[in-house]
């Protein structure tokens, strides 16, 4: 049986590391950005006291939505404007 006793230097452990981290969120931007200007129904998980209803999507991504006298547990059909960090945000 053969074992490899090569070790990989931590510098480029980190270094490969980085590289995905950074192509991971750039793949999760360009999923997002294939919604903006698209209808999706939301399950609303959350409601803050500025209006903002937090809740997924049926394929699971996470969205902010401007929606007075919405309550939890409401599905809503929202358009995607745009993107705030990992959300699908809406001005309705």
């Amino acid at each position: 049986m053969y074992f490899c006793t090569d070790k990989i230097e931590s510098s480029i452990k980190k270094k490969r590391s980085d590289i995905l981290e950074e192509l991971k969120h750039k793949m999760a931007k360009e999923r997002r950005e294939k919604y903006i200007g698209k209808n999706l129904d939301i399950l609303v998980e959350e409601i803050k006291d500025n209006n903002e209803a937090y809740g997924y999507s049926q394929n699971y991504l996470r969205v902010k939505s401007f929606s007075k006298g919405v309550k939890t547990n409401e599905v809503l059909n929202i358009s995607v404007k745009g993107i705030e960090k990992e959300l699908l945000v809406t001005n309705e």
